[in-house]
């Protein structure tokens, strides 16, 4: 027989109705308007209502008929139309599972239809979720499916078809894959047992207890369908979770996303280090996933671009995994962009130090070459001035040296100027705190210059320091009309610190072309330029550059 037994007669009584359930596709959905869906749903309802009617009808014409067993046979059919209305997803799966429905319900009415609805059951369970077999074993469980439509099939190979279903569906594991095989299982099991029980006593069986287990069992799979594709829909999109705008960011984050939607807390996502050769974290440092770990790869076409290491069982599955790769894929891509981007940046950070370096040492040789060579000789041109003038002379001649030597003194001092501008040399290691107390010997107004012991770094460090009080003393010199300078240098959260105040009428341009510059300057150090100078309360001036920096002057 067709259905166990049990189900041959209760159909000679009782026919079946079934419903129609949506059903997704791990893809996204098809686009429908709201009022085309509603439409389709209320098409639906009535013909389900209609259809459910005439079983009605058509089992209380029976002479055996039983009124609770009619409404449980059609419950089942609702369940599963309703079941196909309330799920998520595409419409090819939904729609096998209203053709399970509408089959039970047909068979209702049609006793030679009683068994058809197995193998549209059948179908139905081999395409979940995507609604279609995708697999050689799942275009055979549907040739297979055919006779059992027919009623072709006796009941105990059409309880092993079940059975076979269920292992199927764990070996291949699905989306949701617990909802395919728990359904075929507990068909199977349902059919397995009736069988079993007229086979051990035809007399004491009793064909309305097998029929109500059975319909029991189709109404918990009707019931879970809505369930099932919910948690597919829950795993189909994990791409647009994980580029949600509030997503978590960086490889933690996409992990973080995984391990909850797939209940795996081991998951972690990593990128390829194209330099390295293998997987690396967040942090750039290299992955040794733990040997109870899977790995699976992502590419970007032919090139490697991360990997997910887990103990996830969905992930063990082939369309599960390939969904999992889609969703990371862009990020992934993204990320290693974000990474040659950074380290760009790096490479240029790190070019412009050495180029500051660089001309800071050639300044240093520029005007350690005008103090030996030009400055020195225009002293020496000074004091031999000097002493001829002291000689007795006549007038014209001493006026002749005065002028000489007032206009070797202002190029010395215009020289004087020009050296200071260049920089010092002997910088680093603490020089900075010796050139600062020179140059304020030199200055017009009172300089204090205050500096802690500690408070040293390289050459390349002390220079930038050197031209922030630099430009800060010309600042309050020119503008300000400052009477009183203090300098302090002094460590201050991991930075050397150069802090310069004045008591001048204040108001300087934070974005003028000096402090612009110095702004420059010591944002390619990694520091920072702070310029605050409010009208009539003078101008204070901090620059500071990261002692990690400050530690290893950069290579030329």
């Amino acid at each position: 027989m067709p259905i166990p037994c049990y189900a041959t007669e209760r159909r000679s009584s009782h026919q079946r109705a079934t419903t129609v359930s949506r059903a997704e596709n791990p893809g996204p959905a098809v686009p429908l308007k709201r009022w085309a869906r509603g439409a389709t749903a209320v098409a639906v309802a009535v013909a389900t209502a209609l259809l459910g009617w005439v079983a009605v009808v058509a089992g209380l014409e029976r002479a055996d008929a039983s009124a609770w067993l009619i409404g449980l046979d059609v419950t089942v059919g609702g369940a599963f139309i309703a079941a196909s209305l309330a799920a998520a997803g595409r419409w090819p799966m939904r729609a096998l599972v209203a053709v399970v429905g509408a089959v039970w319900l047909l068979g209702s009415i049609i006793p030679a239809a009683a068994v058809a609805h197995q193998g549209a059951l059948v179908l139905t369970l081999v395409a979940f979720p995507a609604g279609r077999p995708r697999a050689a074993d799942g275009w055979v469980a549907v040739a297979v499916a055919v006779p059992v439509t027919l009623g072709l099939v006796p009941q105990p190979l059409v309880a092993l078809l079940f059975a076979g279903v269920a292992i199927r569906s764990v070996l291949r594991r699905p989306l949701a894959w617990a909802y395919p095989a728990g359904a075929a299982g507990g068909v199977a099991l349902a059919l397995s047992l009736a069988w079993l029980a007229r086979s051990v006593d035809p007399t004491g069986f009793d064909p309305a207890a097998a029929v109500v287990g059975y319909d029991l069992v189709l109404l918990l799979v009707a019931m879970g369908f809505p369930f099932a594709m919910r948690l597919v829909d829950d795993r189909s999109n994990l791409r647009q979770r994980l580029l949600r705008p509030d997503a978590l960011r960086g490889l933690d984050g996409l992990g973080s996303i995984l391990a909850d939607a797939l209940h795996d807390p081991a998951i972690q996502v990593c990128r390829w280090d194209a330099a390295l050769k293998r997987f690396v974290d967040g942090e750039g440092e290299p992955v040794s996933p733990d040997r109870a770990l899977r790995l699976i790869t992502i590419r970007d076409g032919s090139a490697i671009v991360g990997a997910v290491a887990h103990r996830s069982r969905a992930l063990d599955d082939e369309r599960t995994a390939s969904a999992v790769a889609d969703a990371l894929r862009p990020a992934l891509v993204k990320l290693e962009g974000q990474h040659e981007l950074a380290f760009q940046l790096a490479e240029l950070e790190a070019a412009r130090a050495r180029l500051l370096v660089t001309v800071d040492r050639e300044r240093a040789a520029v005007a350690a070459r005008l103090r030996d060579a030009v400055i020195s000789s225009v002293g020496e041109a000074a004091a031999s001035l000097r002493e001829l003038r002291a000689e007795p002379s006549n007038g014209e001649v001493a006026n002749a040296l005065t002028i000489a030597l007032n206009e070797l003194d202002g190029t010395n001092d215009e020289l004087m100027q020009l050296v200071d501008g260049l920089g010092p040399a002997g910088l680093g290691d603490g020089g900075l705190v010796s050139a600062l107390r020179a140059l304020a010997a030199r200055s017009p107004s009172e300089v204090e210059v205050d500096a802690g012991p500690d408070a040293v770094g390289d050459a390349t460090a002390e220079a930038a320091l050197y031209y922030v009080c630099l430009e800060a003393m010309s600042n309050a010199a020119k503008h300000s009309w400052a009477r009183t300078l203090r300098i302090a240098i002094r460590r201050q959260a991991g930075f050397l610190e150069a802090v310069v105040s004045d008591d001048g009428v204040g108001g300087a341009d934070p974005e003028g072309a000096g402090f612009g510059g110095l702004a420059d300057r010591l944002g390619a150090l990694g520091g920072r330029l702070r310029v605050e100078s409010p009208p009539g309360a003078g101008t204070t001036v901090t620059g500071a550059v990261p002692i990690s920096r400050s530690s290893a002057t950069p290579s030329t």
